[in-house]
């Protein structure tokens, strides 16, 4: 067993739960671990122990098989060991569990029986009914099965390092796996719900025990829990309006057909009602229901969309406040933004509606430097710096300091680029003042009679004409800062 220590891809992280916002998904995905495995070996026990009820919940003489308790308890293992880091034996373990439902299939399709699905058995004779062959498990749990052990697979072969963008379509496949199992599962839920035997009890093809559908559902939701980083998780974890959509539209949908059908039956089974008023009154509950769960989310999204405003103007204020010019760019560098200090630039124009054109605004002899640099920090999303000077709405040049850093995603490209161009025309005014003045006193020191020479308050040389440095027989470089 190989355990990686705690990285950034570690599934399940107990030192940052506090500050997590999404640490929710950690939290299910864990507990649904559990209840696979320790329902899994709870069934497998009613075999050793001829103890039926633990394999038949439901009390329909339809068993959880042994092959099927086997699968079920690798599955949570597998679960439980990703979620706190393990990497390699759940490979090993996803993997037994695709076999296991792979061959069930196998012997369903060809009635071939492999004679392994009976070892753990233990000669009980009770609970097949609609078996096919001794031991077998039946066509949804298999499919389950096989389904459950690729995304698993995939999820530890995609967990082993660091998140990647080469990893992106393993989990999005394991995702999609584990939402067909979860549908499967479902299925047969809603039949054992509404008592309808069809959906979970016609031999070869929709059989299967109460407790394994329960099992699968567990299982493939905390598959889907686990990859927070994609599908149906990252939307429920989102802070944005579609988290809010989703939280608050996708229980509803899910749940409500769920308990208002289950009412209606309860009802009408009672004698309570007949059939035309248990039809009238479920879809009277579930209108109104829905009305009002949109009207509520509407609220919430009216709420997101006056806050974002709000930050949106609080921003180009602040923007517009700065002494810099503000700048942003989108992913090809295409500049799309810049705050009101632009006005006081020339050669800047809007193209496009959107876009704009900054070329002209650049000096000739600096634009080609400036253009190539940019195209290099844009292909590898570097940070970008640059001293270049830029035409002024008076039709003079001042020199600016132009930086640019980009807002990387996960998977490595930058989404946007933020930059600002500073104002360092009076810093390079003084820097060539304070150069020619240096010039103007070499030369006047170099020019005169004898040896020359400064020192500083210590008494340590900062400069000698050459008349000096030969006297010394040490030339400047070493003759700096040394003192007699």
């Amino acid at each position: 067993m190989d355990k990686k220590a705690p990285d950034a891809e570690q599934l399940i992280a107990f030192d940052d739960l506090r500050t997590n916002a999404a640490v929710w998904p950690r939290y299910a995905a864990l507990a649904l671990s559990v209840y696979v495995f320790l329902g899994g070996f709870t069934s497998f026990l009613g075999y050793p122990l001829n103890l039926p009820a633990l394999t038949d919940w439901n009390n329909e003489g339809i068993s959880i098989q042994p092959n099927t308790t086997i699968a079920v308890m690798a599955t949570g293992l597998t679960l439980l060991l990703l979620s706190f880091g393990y990497r390699r034996l759940p490979i090993v373990l996803s993997a037994l569990v695709g076999l296991i439902g792979a061959t069930s299939i196998f012997q369903m399709a060809t009635l071939i029986d492999l004679g392994f699905n009976t070892f753990l058995s233990f000669g009980r004779e009770w609970g097949r009914v609609g078996v096919v062959i001794p031991g077998l498990m039946g066509t949804p749990g298999a499919t389950s099965w096989t389904f459950l052990g690729s995304a698993l697979l995939l999820l530890s072969v995609s967990s082993n390092g660091p998140y990647q963008k080469d990893h992106v379509k393993a989990r999005n496949s394991s995702v999609l796996l584990a939402l067909l199992s979860t549908g499967i599962s479902s299925l047969s839920l809603i039949g054992y719900l509404y008592g309808a035997k069809s959906l979970y009890a016609i031999p070869k093809l929709t059989i299967i025990a109460l407790q394994t559908a329960t099992f699968i559902l567990a299982a493939s939701l905390s598959v889907i829990l686990l990859i927070d980083e994609t599908g149906p998780t990252r939307l429920f974890a989102d802070r944005g309006p579609a988290g809010i959509l989703t939280r608050r539209i996708v229980p509803t949908i899910v749940l409500l057909p769920i308990l208002v059908g289950a009412l209606r039956l309860a009802g009408e089974n009672a004698g309570l009602y007949d059939t035309a008023f248990g039809s009238a009154s479920r879809t009277l509950v579930e209108m109104v229901f829905l009305l009002c769960i949109l009207w509520w989310t509407g609220t919430a999204l009216e709420r997101y969309a006056r806050r974002a405003s709000q930050n949106e103007r609080e921003l180009q204020q602040l923007a517009d406040a700065m002494p810099q010019v503000v700048w942003i760019a989108n992913e090809e560098g295409k500049t799309g933004y810049y705050n009101r200090r632009v006005e006081n630039f020339g050669g800047i124009k809007q193209v496009d509606g959107e876009l704009y054109d900054w070329q002209a605004g650049i000096h000739p002899e600096d634009l080609e430097s400036t253009i190539k640099l940019w195209n290099a920090a844009v292909r590898d999303t570097k940070v970008y710096e640059q001293e270049h000077r830029m035409l002024m709405a008076d039709g003079t040049y001042r020199w600016h300091l132009s930086r640019a850093v980009p807002l990387i995603e996960e998977d490595g490209r930058a989404r946007r680029w933020y930059g600002t161009a500073t104002d360092i025309h009076d810093r390079k005014s003084a820097e060539v003042t304070l150069r020619e003045s240096e010039q103007r006193f070499s030369r006047f020191m170099q020019h005169l009679p004898g040896l020359s020479w400064i020192k500083d308050a210590y008494g340590k040389y900062v400069y000698a004409n050459e008349a000096a440095q030969k006297a010394f027989n040490t030339p400047m470089p070493e003759l700096f800062g040394k003192s007699d």
